[in-house]
């Protein structure tokens, strides 16, 4: 007892902090693609901040409930309703047996996140519950699948919510990133360069469209580690940002590293939206994430 799936929406899968420690061994991290999303929506509920948590994208599922517990919702905005009745993102929400939680497709923002309190009940496998397609851990969350989930310790705070600004990076476009260890190797550079994500998108990563980047040098990569983030240039020079579920190693001259605070951003646009990037130095990255990271601190506050 606990979930009951009614619609899968387009792509609704189980996901957490991923799956850390074995990309030595060609597995992939994966995890949520906003995991700060995640992270504030856990948190809300007073679950671990990596705890699994459905992830919905560009069109949410719809649920009923078979056991009272709290919820929380946090990320794009995709209408929420419970039994009709509108509720926001970012607070807790009490639901009872019997209750339908209905999402819309996604108004501003790509993917959204809901947290039960306690937590999705489903197996790990190398440590971690999230989902990943490509090798048949997990599945697709579809009509008839019913979830379960843990007992809840403590009861969450109703009367708290995230402010909207929170979530105003849905209409950001500007991605901030470092220099790659090969930049020295093209002939221009991604700084103030406008692209489209290209159609061909997806959790593994974006394709970009826009200004070709050329090498100058006559070498090539045979393989090497990728992270989150890692912006590769193919030979046909339009860049490819790696994302959640990205392979280990690649042998693709990388450009530059998306910096970690604005991932987030970077999980929320979706095929046809347009990004702009901007190159920041190794201490300015490293400044605006202990300042995000602020955030979630002070949330601790909200726990209980």
């Amino acid at each position: 007892m606990g979930v009951r799936i009614i619609k899968g929406g387009l792509l609704s899968t189980i996901q957490d902090g991923g799956r850390h420690g074995y990309q030595a061994y060609g597995f992939v991290v994966g995890g949520a693609m906003d995991s700060w999303a995640m992270k504030l929506a856990n948190r809300i509920v007073n679950n671990d901040l990596n705890a699994a948590v459905i992830e919905m994208t560009m069109i949410g599922a719809t649920f009923e409930f078979d056991e009272n517990t709290y919820i929380s919702i946090c990320g794009a905005d995709m209408s929420p309703t419970i039994n009709d009745i509108p509720v926001r993102n970012g607070k807790a929400i009490f639901v009872k047996i019997g209750d339908v939680l209905s999402f819309k497709q996604a108004r501003e923002g790509c993917r959204t996140y809901l947290a039960v309190s306690g937590g999705f009940n489903v197996a790990e496998v190398l440590h971690s519950k999230s989902t990943y397609l490509n090798a048949n851990i997990g599945k697709r969350l579809e009509s008839g699948d019913v979830l379960s989930i843990y007992q809840a310790s403590n009861i969450p705070n109703l009367k708290q919510r995230l402010s909207p600004s929170v979530f105003t990076y849905m209409n950001q476009t500007t991605i901030r990133y470092v220099e790659g260890r090969h930049a020295h190797w093209f002939s221009s550079e991604l700084e103030g360069e406008t692209y489209k994500i290209n159609i061909q998108s997806n959790r593994m990563g974006y394709r970009l469209n826009g200004p070709i980047l050329r090498t100058t040098v006559d070498d090539q990569v045979i393989t090497e580690g990728t992270t989150f983030g890692t912006i590769q240039v193919p030979p046909n020079g339009q860049p490819i940002i790696l994302m959640a579920d990205r392979q280990p190693t690649g042998g693709y001259p990388k450009i530059g590293e998306v910096i970690t605070a604005d991932l987030r951003i970077l999980a929320q646009r979706k095929p046809g939206d347009e990004i702009e990037f901007k190159k920041v130095t190794l201490q300015e990255a490293q400044k605006i994430y202990r300042e995000q990271a602020k955030t979630i601190q002070i949330l601790e506050k909200m726990k209980g």
